[in-house]
């Protein structure tokens, strides 16, 4: 499969984290939801570290937990680290 080329309708406009799920709304309305269990540093965190949300081109970034979701990853659902092993074996 060809890898996909993210344009400006594909960057994220805003986060939302409720209902156990990690919600990216794109520019062009999207909406894409994954598990916050797919993220242990962000399941973890403080309200307050996961309201501190930089939004960039290609990815969310959480300044105070140092660590991010790639856009391109939740656009194609490929992603370039291996999910949790015990994530994995709950899909």
């Amino acid at each position: 499969m060809a890898n996909k080329i993210l344009k400006g309708n594909d960057h994220p406009k805003r986060v939302e984290i409720r209902d156990e799920m990690v919600w990216v709304t794109l520019n062009d309305g999207r909406v894409i939801g994954t598990p916050v269990m797919w993220y242990p540093w962000l399941a973890n965190a403080t309200p307050q570290q996961r309201a501190n949300v930089t939004l960039y081109p290609l990815s969310v970034y959480w300044p105070d937990l140092d660590d991010g979701v790639d856009i391109q990853a939740l656009v194609t659902g490929h992603w370039t680290t291996p999910m949790d092993a015990t994530l994995e074996a709950k899909r």
